[in-house]
């Protein structure tokens, strides 16, 4: 048995570069950009946007928005109650300040 990788069963199956059968490069021109594509603009086709999921979700931030502007909590008792910590809660906070206003 050959171990250059030529042998009919195994071509394209084996070498670092080719992972799962699929050629370098095959990816981008199966979508037609003709290898101008980036690699966000490839995962975004496929419906992927990127990062983490946000801690709360917006009836959270909601509820949250609600807690602070009442001001009866502190701002680490809110964070305590969502289970997040007091940055990510300015964060969300923030967040939806910017899209009501």
């Amino acid at each position: 048995m050959s171990t250059s990788g030529t042998c009919g069963r195994h071509r394209g199956r084996v070498g670092r570069r080719n992972v799962g059968g699929i050629q370098p490069g095959q990816v981008l021109g199966d979508l037609g950009g003709g290898g101008r594509w980036t690699a966000l603009e490839v995962a975004r086709a496929r419906g992927r946007t990127g990062g983490q999921k946000p801690k709360l979700g917006p009836r959270q931030v909601q509820i949250a928005r609600e807690m602070y502007d009442c001001g009866d909590y502190t701002v680490q008792q809110i964070a305590d109650e969502f289970g997040v910590t007091r940055p990510t809660l300015y964060r969300h906070l923030g967040r939806a300040t910017a899209t009501t206003t």
